[in-house]
Order: structure tokens, then sequence, then C-alpha cells
């Protein structure tokens, strides 16, 4: 298995080692190039059609028995700059696991950071007040900081607003606002606030804050949603109230699930990204900070840390 090789080969995110081939509708199956049919070449399939066509076009290149043969040694590339990683495939899951350090593994679709972009103000008299969410992939922000190979990695400038040529024309510029990662705490009201509204919140007012708290759990940069998770609660606990009875006999006790929200777009328009003390005892908004990201400096100045 690719798994087992892996310990022994350096393998790349970029080349091909398995092919998906189309077993039926909605049935999908990852063969290993030394186990692959040319019969099924017509079979290769993969959610995105670009994806497809250059599998197919790379592999129509080769000489496949030479090819069964060297694959490991000397792969065939889908780009021009491979990135070095260590590959091993959960099969269960049908997702690629990459070790970024030792011991640690990613996801290769796993979003790195979501980056919040706002016309800028002085665009004319009324600048756009919509957030613009970009989803940065894993892979990515690692084929970025391979190609750019900076001496140091500021993550806040991984990614620029991409403009149309309508925007190009007329000089408009975005600013990033802010950053979302994963465990990053957000303010999320239960309707969009005007500057002027969310400018009047009184974050030293807790009791009111606390309940709209939430943690960044997940991003689906496919999907365009983040996951929030209400910040005073664990990992998802589901008790049906037939285990409820029997286990605390309280025939009150009904099923309990924890709030969980699935941010689309729309609900992205409410998020507002905020900083806390160790202690969580100070809120402190995005706002506060250069670019909406964390600096020493700005959490000296608003008494976040000492």
């Amino acid at each position: 298995s690719l798994k087992a090789k892996a310990k022994e080969l350096k393998l790349y995110s970029n080349a091909i080692y398995e092919v998906r081939i189309s077993r039926g509708e909605n049935n999908f199956e990852w063969v290993e190039l030394k186990d692959f049919n040319p019969d099924d070449f017509d079979k290769i399939s993969y959610a995105k059609p670009e994806t497809t066509k250059k599998v197919k076009g790379k592999l129509a290149n080769c000489n496949l028995s030479e090819l069964k043969r060297t694959y490991l040694n000397s792969p065939v590339f889908l780009s021009n700059n491979p990135i070095e990683v260590i590959k091993v495939r959960q099969k269960s899951f049908f997702q690629d696991l990459y070790e970024v350090t030792p011991g640690r593994y990613v996801y290769s679709l796993d979003t790195f950071m979501v980056y919040f972009f706002q016309q800028r103000q002085s665009q004319g008299n009324n600048p756009s007040k919509v957030k613009i969410p970009k989803f940065l992939k894993f892979i990515d922000a690692v084929n970025i900081i391979n190609a750019e190979k900076p001496d140091s990695i500021d993550y806040r400038k991984l990614i620029a607003k991409e403009k149309t040529i309508d925007e190009l024309k007329n000089g408009v510029e975005y600013d990033l606002i802010f950053t979302l990662a994963k465990n990053d705490l957000v303010y999320l009201p239960e309707k969009s606030l005007t500057e002027e509204q969310s400018k009047e919140i009184d974050w030293e007012d807790r009791k009111s804050i606390l309940p709209y708290l939430y943690i960044v759990k997940d991003m689906n940069p496919s999907q365009e949603k983040i996951v929030f998770q209400q910040f005073y609660k664990a990992d998802s606990i589901e008790i049906s109230e037939s285990d409820a009875k029997s286990l605390f006999q309280n025939p009150e006790l009904k099923k309990q699930v924890e709030e969980i929200k699935y941010g689309t777009v729309p609900m992205l328009q409410t998020c507002i990204k905020v900083f806390t003390d160790k202690l969580g005892k100070k809120i402190v908004p995005y706002w506060e900070f250069p670019n909406g990201c964390w600096s020493k400096d700005s959490a000296r100045r608003v008494g976040l840390i000492d």
C-alpha cells in the first residue's frame, strides 16, 4: 500500500500514484498505478472535470508498462512545481493525509485559513461594506510558500483579493479586515449589523456578549461554509431520549444536542472576529488589531496581555 511505501519513499502531493476510477453511479475506486487496467482509461473520473482531463492527458503521453515500473521513483507530475511530502491514504474516507511535521498529519483539502476582504474606505462615496470570504486550502498555501520561498511567512499576506477587469480599470482596492482559522473566536449576532451598530457594541457587557460567542470548528471551501460551535460547549455529544432516561432516571430529560451553526455566506456577513485574554474576561473586536490578526503589541495596547 502507499501507506507502507510512504515510510520508505519521498512522495509528492501532485504526482500520479493512484487513479480515481468510476465504477457506476456515485461509486468510485482508487487504483494504484501498478494495478491500473488500460481498459479502464475511459473510466478515469475526478470531481473536477479539469483534473480528469489533466490526468488522462498525462497518462496518454506515457508508456504505461514503463510507468508501472517507475512511478514511485520517477513519478508523473500534474503541475510544474512538485511539492515533496509524505503521503498516506486513509482508505475509509478516501482522502489524502500529508505529514507536515513528524507525527502531525493534515488533510490535503483542509482549509488553512479564510480571508475576509472589504472594499477600501476611500473608494468613492459609497464603498461596499460586504465581507468577501476567500478560502485558502492547506495545499494551496504550501504551493504559494514553495513558489515564493519567503525568508519569513506572514500568513496575513499569503493571498490578496482578486479583482475584476472593471475593478482594475476603476482603481478599486480591497483591504484584508481579518482572517479566520480553526479555533478562532467570533461574535455572531442574529442579524447583520451596520458599521455604526458594530461600533456601539459594549464589549465590557460580558453577560450580553457571551451567548453570541462561537468557535470556528471547521471550514468547507467547496460549499463556502464555516462551522461554528458555541464556545462554552464541548465537542459534539448527542444523547437520545431513551438513553437519557436509562442513564439518569429522569423522564423529563429530553434529547440533548449542542448548538452548531453552519455559516453560509449570508451568515458570514454578521461574523465579527474577537480576541480575549487567557481567562476570557476581556473581549476585544478585530478592528483593534492590524488586518484583524493577532499581534503582541496590539494585545498589550488593549490589555489582553501584560
